[in-house]
């Protein structure tokens, strides 16, 4: 196997028997690295549709590798000559989708603080390239069955066959609490920013009223908007700032999950799941799929104050066994997502991607 990058300087280098070749961003600067001027942005997002530079380095490279298939993911600074390119090289092609970015822009399906149910004109003018170059994917992988719907929905890969595999967890994460007891004790980790939800947590804790429950707050966000958000949240509220993530989930019994954007999967509830961790999350996107309401966690409606109060209380007062089984639930849910089981089926999807391709070519 072998991976095509970007990178400053560009080389060449194994890890684990793994080749990684580095490029420099085949576009007029690596996104990475933060560029200002309006002009420049333009033209930047211009040759993510149509790069004949990007399509000529990608065919130099596969050329080189010789794949069976190519997979891609974030294909930022390649754009749609990461599509093109294999295609001309006759050589069948898997996206995997982990964000908007086919249609959208910005990559999150946003706009002026909301979730966009379409594609707004400047994403549908700066991505017109992806869309037609999308054509060329054999094979498509959704984290989530919504991250995959919403491609389909804006008609991207037209002919790609579909699969819906989600993100993995080492199996080495794994560490079910032996007897869970639940001592009131609630955490959020992530991000901090506005489309995380955390305005709507701070308004639901400062209603709960539970003298027994206690809650942390860990992750990074702008230095304005943390301290704005601090006073939003009552004084007993910890700010942990960065931590271990497999730490700090060992010291809560429950993780909530606000956000009221549409995240394609959220990472962080399998992490949670895989130390038997319920999770209370908004019944928004990918968080919706993967927490199932009274199983081994609780949902509610995005932004709803009232209903993310009212099952903080409930979860506080929650009973040993009950919270026994929700725990067992969890552990049981995360073995979905092990790293084996998901390669597997990574594999199998790939296999028969490229079965279909030669088969489909020996016809013509």
């Amino acid at each position: 196997m072998s991976v095509i990058t970007c990178g400053d300087p560009e080389r060449d280098n194994t890890r684990e028997g793994l080749r990684i070749k580095r490029i420099r961003s085949p576009n007029i600067y690596w996104n990475y690295q933060p560029h200002s001027g309006t002009v420049k942005k333009l033209v930047w997002h211009f040759k993510e549709n149509v790069n004949p530079t990007a399509r000529s380095r990608i065919k130099e490279v596969l050329a080189d590798f010789g794949p069976d298939v190519v997979v891609t993911s974030t294909i930022e600074n390649f754009g749609a000559e990461a599509w093109v390119a294999p295609h001309e090289a006759n050589i069948p092609c898997v996206h995997i989708i982990r964000s908007y970015y086919p249609f959208c822009w910005e990559g999150n399906a946003v706009r002026n603080g909301r979730n966009c149910d379409g594609a707004c004109l400047d994403c549908a003018v700066l991505s017109w390239g992806r869309k037609r170059a999308s054509k060329h994917v054999s094979g498509v992988v959704g984290i989530s069955d919504y991250a995959l719907k919403r491609h389909l929905q804006q008609g991207l890969f037209p002919t790609a066959r579909t699969v819906l595999i989600p993100e993995p967890i080492s199996e080495s994460a794994f560490v079910p609490r032996d007897d869970p007891m639940p001592m009131g004790r609630f955490g959020y980790l992530g991000v901090l920013s506005p489309d995380k939800g955390l305005e709507t947590l701070a308004a639901a804790w400062r209603r709960v009223g539970v003298s027994q429950a206690s809650l942390a707050v860990a992750g990074r966000g702008g230095e304005l908007y943390t301290e704005k958000l601090k006073g939003m949240f009552s004084a007993d509220v910890r700010f942990e700032g960065w931590v271990d993530s497999a730490r700090f989930i060992a010291t809560i019994d429950f993780l909530i999950v606000p956000s009221v954007w549409n995240e394609p999967f959220g990472r962080i509830i399998i992490e949670a799941f895989a130390q038997g961790v319920p999770v209370i999350g908004s019944q928004i996107a990918g968080i919706g799929e993967t927490v199932r309401n009274s199983k081994n966690g609780f949902t509610f409606t995005p932004g709803s104050v009232e209903e993310l109060a009212r099952l903080i209380r409930r979860c506080a007062a929650i009973t040993p066994e009950d919270y026994r089984v929700l725990s067992r639930q969890a552990s049981l849910d995360v073995k979905a997502y092990g790293s084996s089981l998901v390669c597997a089926a990574h594999i199998a999807f790939y296999d028969q991607v490229i079965r279909n391709f030669r088969a489909s070519k020996s016809q013509r």
